[in-house]
């Protein structure tokens, strides 16, 4: 199911939250993140024209990412595979969609939206991820309460490390 979002829609899921969380489709892969009323420095860091920098790996079966936008600090979140998903081949040069949405965690409401071209070699890796993780048994609590015991265990300085796909985006 294709969802579309817009520059002040409210997204119910996302009143009261902070942090960053991650959806992918067909349609590529989506980063949403929540700050309660988002400052200059946060909406600059998230537009166009900064840096992206984003790492992805598996561990204990969960699909981490690591991300830093801007010259914001490094941030992590993963993905729980809630259906199946089809990927394309890539043609050549070509990769994954990376859409990301500022919000406002106050009230839910869409700050911003940036989309951003991933380069072909990570997108084709990630896409491996994906498939690895999706073709897994999964419990979606299980996957969270693992997911949660990953980011206990470790900080999100160890986890950039830990994780081997890599790529940045410079514009």
């Amino acid at each position: 199911m294709l969802t579309s979002f817009e520059v002040g829609s409210v997204i119910q899921q996302f009143i009261g939250i902070e942090g960053v969380s991650c959806d992918i489709s067909e349609s590529g892969m989506t980063l949403f993140f929540s700050f309660p009323d988002p400052t200059p420095k946060e909406k600059s860091q998230l537009k166009s024209g900064a840096t992206f920098a984003l790492r992805s790996g598996i561990l204990e079966d969960i699909l981490m990412f690591t991300i830093k936008p801007g010259t914001m600090p490094w941030a992590d979140s993963y993905w729980v595979p809630t259906h199946h998903i089809q990927f394309e081949e890539l043609e050549p040069s070509f990769g994954m969609l990376l859409t990301v949405i500022l919000i406002d965690g106050r009230d839910g409401r869409v700050v911003s939206i940036r989309a951003i071209g991933l380069p072909h070699d990570f997108s084709v890796n990630l896409i491996e991820q994906i498939k690895d993780v999706r073709n897994l048994d999964h419990d979606i609590e299980a996957v969270h309460r693992t997911a949660m015991w990953v980011q206990s265990k470790y900080s999100t300085e160890d986890l950039k490390f830990k994780l081997k796909n890599r790529c940045e985006i410079r514009s």
